[in-house]
């Protein structure tokens, strides 16, 4: 509690100029919307989806295999999901941003480790350390602070928030791949580290709140609560869920993690070797980075409108649908020497992965509640994890031993497929 008690000198100072009560002014939510969906952007966008671009690079100058090269993506993926449970508990103890801050710093450091490397476990060590950090920045943190500071408007916020993950694709991959072009993969990770740090730490600064109750405020911008101790505590214990082991026990949750698992095997063996795909068959590198780049881009439209369609439709048929558009993504690849399966693969890749991003943390509140919100979402995120890890490695092997992508595509179709399926027997157990 000593580290909240400096900044909510700061944080009261805000609560005159924006309170939800004044009719003119916004409601603070919506400025950690805002800061949370820039952090994604340069987090998300360096750490998670520039990265694949380097691939052809350091295969061409250091001669490594697919295989060697996809094992740091896995490396990335797995040490990404072991610190995903433990980052709640991490925040519970320290805060917010001191976290998030040191996550930044982490991956900063990381990149300097991607810039310096000479050999295979150099840059699976840098793999290691920006994965470990961009847990600590994005994801978990995020998303529990837009589940904290919105409640009626959930939904909306989290579309907004999570589409700063496909803006961070959309601009990040296509300079990453013009830095690389012009100044070599070296200095192209230096100038992710720098893009990273900066701007998050300002962010943090000036802007995140690590909930609405140290600003004498409430979910959504309700009347607001008194700035004390237990107003913060009060607002997350009155809400209704399961507890953690009770959640684990159920087997909605054993489901829902099938449903991440298989669909972050499908997209991330896509994502992960999407440019070197496109470049194998005769695109050029720009042409390779900015379709990923498009993919990516288009997301923020299904980000922004899974949520609304999910309380239309029920958020399971909508998720089901999400990932139908995946795996049909991946049927397009096979006939990615066509130029308009690239425009093909763009809008269901795009559209399919910002709905179906958004629409996961809302599966868990919907299901559990928010009582272990963070907990349940870090052990979800794990499972997702080491689907994104299996299935890039899977997908570099298939390649070395074929010489091509296609048999790969089959298995990443047959996972998106379980997936599709898997997500239509979810069902909302009783929470008390």
């Amino acid at each position: 509690m000593d580290q909240l008690s400096t900044s909510d000198k700061t944080q009261s100072a805000s609560v005159d100029v924006l309170s939800p009560n004044t009719g003119k002014n916004l409601f603070y939510g919506w400025w950690i919307v805002v800061g949370c969906c820039f952090i994604l952007v340069v987090s998300v966008g360096a750490g998670l989806y520039s990265l694949p671009i380097f691939l052809v690079p350091l295969q061409e100058h250091f001669g490594w295999s697919r295989t060697s090269l996809s094992i740091g993506a896995a490396i990335a993926s797995i040490s990404l999901g072991l610190m995903a449970p433990w980052v709640g508990v991490i925040i519970e103890r320290f805060g917010m941003r001191p976290v998030m801050f040191v996550g930044s710093l982490i991956m900063a450091f990381g990149f300097v480790g991607y810039a310096s490397i000479m050999t295979l476990w150099h840059f699976w060590l840098a793999s290691a350390v920006v994965a470990i950090g961009l847990s600590m920045v994005a994801f978990v943190p995020v998303q529990t602070l837009i589940s904290y500071w919105f409640s009626r408007r959930r939904g909306v916020a989290m579309g907004l928030t999570l589409a700063g993950i496909g803006l961070g694709g959309l601009t990040l991959v296509p300079i990453t791949g013009m830095v690389i072009s012009i100044y070599g993969w070296r200095i192209a990770y230096m100038a992710l580290g720098i893009s990273i740090l900066l701007p998050v730490s300002i962010i943090l600064l000036l802007v995140i709140r690590d909930s609405p109750g140290v600003m004498g405020l409430q979910p959504d911008g309700d009347a607001p609560a008194t700035q004390t101790g237990e107003g913060v505590t009060s607002e997350v214990s009155e809400i209704l869920g399961l507890e953690f082991g009770e959640a684990i026990r159920s087997s909605v949750f054993w489901i829902l993690t099938i449903v991440v698992f298989a669909t972050a095997f499908t997209t991330f063996g896509i994502v992960q070797h999407l440019s070197a795909l496109l470049t194998d068959i005769g695109y050029t590198p720009a042409i390779a980075a900015s379709t990923l780049g498009s993919a990516i881009g288009l997301s923020v439209i299904g980000r922004i409108v899974s949520g609304a369609l999910s309380d239309r439709l029920g958020t399971q048929w909508v998720c089901s649908a999400l990932v139908g558009l995946i795996t049909l993504s991946a049927v397009v690849l096979l006939w990615a020497d066509h130029k308009l399966a690239l425009i093909a693969f763009s809008l269901c890749f795009g559209l399919g992965l910002g709905g179906y991003n958004v629409l996961l943390p809302l599966l868990v509140g919907m299901c559990f509640g928010l009582k272990a919100f963070s907990k349940i979402l870090g052990v979800v995120i794990l499972a997702s994890t080491i689907g994104s890890s299996l299935g890039p490695l899977l997908v570099g092997m298939l390649f070395d031993v074929h010489g091509d992508y296609r048999i790969a595509l089959l298995v990443l179709i047959s996972f998106g497929l379980v997936g599709m399926i898997a997500v239509t027997f979810i069902r909302r157990p009783a929470i008390s």
